[in-house]
């Protein structure tokens, strides 16, 4: 989950950025940003303080430029951005914040604090870096509807 929150995050980037987002006292509302768009700002806002490093906003940004400036370009080289200490440290955060439930292997937030962040950060790192990281399957579980019924949901590891 910590490399696909970073995905996320930039792929939110990207939008937030070529969007006219307004953030007012009383409100927010938004120009050009579609439902979906803005539920995922107004839950990004909802998340706190969680603000994207200027190192990570900086990645962002340069790789939205490179993008829109050659519409045909190929990034070959994005693996090694995957696992620098604050993209991760980042992900960390933004998963953390989602409170979402363990994966298959039942890993909590807590017991990652208890083991300590750094070294459990400083792990995934290394078998990034190592290209040794192999991840899991999710765990499934069914989800009420609205309308009855039920539907599946995947819950990766932390570490996904």
């Amino acid at each position: 989950m910590v490399g696909l929150a970073f995905a996320t995050q930039l792929e939110r980037a990207d939008t937030l950025e070529t969007t006219n987002l307004h953030i007012g006292a009383p409100a927010l509302y938004s120009t050009s940003l579609g439902s979906r768009q803005t539920q995922d700002a107004v839950r990004d806002l909802e998340l706190g303080n969680l603000a994207t490093p200027n190192s990570v906003q900086k990645l962002q940004r340069a790789l939205h430029a490179k993008a829109k400036a050659l519409a045909g370009y190929r990034f070959y080289a994005l693996y090694d951005k995957i696992y620098r200490e604050d993209i991760l440290s980042h992900a960390y955060e933004l998963v953390k914040a989602n409170k979402g439930a363990p994966g298959v292997d039942g890993q909590t937030f807590e017991q990652i604090e208890l083991q300590g962040r750094p070294e459990w950060l400083e792990g995934i790192t290394k078998d990034l870096h190592d290209k040794t990281y192999k991840p899991q399957p999710v765990r499934r579980v069914l989800i009420p509807k609205a309308g009855g019924g039920e539907r599946p949901l995947g819950i990766p590891m932390v570490a996904s």
